[in-house]
């Protein structure tokens, strides 16, 4: 491709210059469209993620409200709790990666281990 190609060969070297950059250009082209592709389906699974996030929110916040309302907790000792479950993890970072349930809890068996996450 280039000069050398064009002075030696003249047009038809011109020619195969034009037909290699034309390879390279669907070459270019193929590649961004599985690029969007990809990005289109990372898209798709993150609004899935989202709207998953969002229902569990939904469930948890009931399940907390009905037992803040029903007297089975106050508002203080569920804080108190919260906190106390978000350092087991050793970050009070309003996240948490540990186990569901306490571990060893002779009522839950080995369910803790079966939480699906260590």
């Amino acid at each position: 491709m280039g000069w050398g190609r064009m002075f030696l060969l003249g047009n038809i070297g011109q020619q195969m210059d034009l037909d290699d950059l034309e390879q390279e250009i669907d070459s270019l082209k193929h590649r961004i469209k599985a690029s969007r592709e990809r990005h289109d389906e990372s898209d798709r699974e993150l609004e899935r993620v989202v709207a998953e996030n969002d229902e569990l929110k939904l469930y948890v916040a009931t399940i907390l409200r009905v037992l803040v309302s029903k007297g089975v907790v106050s508002q203080r000792e569920l804080g108190e709790l919260i906190r106390s479950i978000d350092a087991e993890d050793g970050h009070s970072d309003n996240a948490y990666r540990g186990s569901l349930a306490p571990a060893g809890d002779p009522k839950l068996g080995d369910a803790a281990d079966r939480s699906g996450t260590s």
